[in-house]
C-alpha cells in the first residue's frame, strides 16, 4: 500500500539536514532546492511544498511545488507550480503520480499550475481529469552549429562520426563568427553582466513592473540570484547519483545582460544560460530600446559560447527578430497546465506569463 507524506518547508529543511539524509539511497531534494523554496519571500510557513510516496519504508515516488502569488484583474491568488516529480521505475504503472498530484492539490485547494515538464510528465497531466492546458508556443533559434553534439544522440551510429561532424562544425561557425564580425552592430550600445542587483538594476526593475500574472518583482529577482536551484562546479555531487534532478554542473548561470546607450541603462533581460543553450527569462525595456537590448543580446551571444536560443514569450521573441543572426529556427511547444478551479479564474482574462515563471529560471 502506498502512503503519502506532505513537507512543510520547516519540514523538508529538518529532513536534508537529518544525519540519516545522505544515507538515503533515494533523495526527494536536494539541499540547496529545500533551502531556495524555504526562503522564498512566497512561501508561507503552513505552505506543503512536497509530497513523498512510500510503500512501507522505500521512498517510490515524489513531487514538490514552488509557492507562488498570481494577480488577476486586481485581486491576489495563492498558487503553486508543480516542479520536479519522479517515480521509481519498479512502481510506474501503479498511479503513484496522480496520487502524488492529487494530494497536492487538495492542500492547495485546487489553486496549481505547472509547465516546463518533461514528455513523460506532460502525458501525467493530459491524461489527468483536473488540468486543463494553456497553450504556450515558443520557438528555438539555432545561433550556431553542434551537429557533433546533436547528431549521435539522435543516432548511436553518429559516434563514429563525430570526427567529420566537428569539421563541419567548425567550418560553418567559422563563416557564422566572420559574419557577426563584418555585421554592423550598435557601438553606442554597451553590454554589461551582473549577478547583483545594484540600487540602479533595482530601480529599473521597478521602473518597468512585469506584466506576467506572478508580477515577480526586486524582491524575488533577489532570492533567485541568491539562492538557485542548480550550483556551478566541475566536480558531480556528491549525492547526484541519488537524485532524479541536477545539483551541480559545470556550466550554468542565470545571469543579467544589461543594455547602456550613452552610458544609460536603457533595457536589460534575466537570461539562463546552461551548456551553451540559453533561455531570455525576464526582459525590463520599452518598444524604442528594443533593438538596442537586441544588440546588447547579440553581444552576449557572441562573448558566451551560445548554441541556441529558447524562447516562448512574445515580446522576447520580439527581441530576436530585431537583427540577431541565425541558422536555424524551430517552432516548439511548452504547455501551461492549469487546475480547473485557477482556469476558470484565468478564463476572465488573456493569461500572461513570463518565460522564467513558475520553476523555469531554476531547472
Amino acid at each position: 500500500m502506498i502512503k503519502i507524506v506532505t513537507y512543510t518547508a520547516d519540514k523538508l529543511v529538518a529532513l536534508v539536514e537529518d544525519k540519516t539524509y545522505h544515507d538515503m539511497p533515494v533523495i526527494p531534494i536536494s539541499k540547496q532546492r529545500a533551502s531556495s523554496i524555504a526562503h522564498s519571500p512566497r512561501t508561507k510557513p503552513d505552505n506543503v511544498i512536497m509530497a513523498c510516496a512510500y510503500q512501507e519504508n522505500e521512498l517510490v515516488g515524489y513531487l514538490g511545488i514552488l509557492p507562488d502569488t498570481l494577480e488577476i484583474k486586481g485581486n491576489i491568488y495563492d498558487a503553486g507550480w508543480l516542479s520536479s516529480m519522479w517515480v521509481s521505475a519498479t512502481h510506474r504503472g501503479k498511479g503513484i503520480a496522480p496520487q502524488l498530484i492529487n494530494s497536492l492539490l487538495k492542500a492547495w485547494d485546487n489553486m496549481v499550475l505547472t509547465t516546463n515538464q518533461s514528455p513523460a510528465a506532460a502525458t501525467v497531466f493530459n491524461k489527468h481529469p483536473e488540468f486543463n492546458a494553456l497553450t504556450n508556443n515558443g520557438t528555438r533559434y539555432y545561433v550556431k552549429s553542434r551537429l557533433s553534439y546533436f547528431m549521435p544522440t539522435r543516432n548511436p551510429v553518429y559516434v563514429y562520426f563525430i570526427p567529420v561532424l566537428r569539421v563541419i562544425d567548425s567550418a560553418i561557425n567559422t563563416v557564422v563568427n566572420i559574419h557577426r564580425t563584418i555585421t554592423a552592430i550598435n557601438c553606442d550600445v554597451e553590454m554589461q553582466i551582473t549577478q547583483q542587483i545594484t540600487p540602479e538594476l533595482a530601480h529599473f526593475i521597478q521602473k518597468y513592473p512585469a506584466k506576467s500574472y506572478c508580477k515577480r518583482g526586486v524582491k524575488e529577482f533577489k532570492w533567485m540570484m541568491e539562492f538557485p536551484w542548480v550550483y556551478q562546479s566541475e566536480q558531480p555531487d556528491i549525492l547526484a547519483s541519488n537524485y532524479e534532478f541536477t545539483i551541480s554542473t559545470p556550466d550554468y548561470c542565470n545571469e543579467f545582460v544589461l543594455c547602456y546607450h550613452h552610458k544609460e541603462l536603457v533595457g536589460m533581460a534575466l537570461v539562463m544560460l546552461k551548456k551553451g543553450e540559453l533561455k531570455i527569462s525576464y526582459v525590463w525595456c520599452d518598444d524604442t530600446n528594443e533593438p538596442l537590448l537586441a544588440d546588447a543580446l547579440q553581444k552576449y551571444i557572441r562573448t558566451k559560447t551560445v548554441f541556441e536560443v529558447t524562447v516562448f514569450n512574445s515580446k522576447h521573441q520580439g527581441l530576436m527578430q530585431q537583427g540577431i543572426f541565425y541558422l536555424l529556427r524551430r517552432k516548439l511547444s511548452r504547455p501551461i497546465y492549469v487546475c480547473k478551479k485557477l482556469h476558470e479564474v484565468l478564463k476572465q482574462d488573456n493569461p500572461i506569463f513570463a518565460d522564467g515563471d513558475g520553476d523555469s529560471c531554476f531547472a
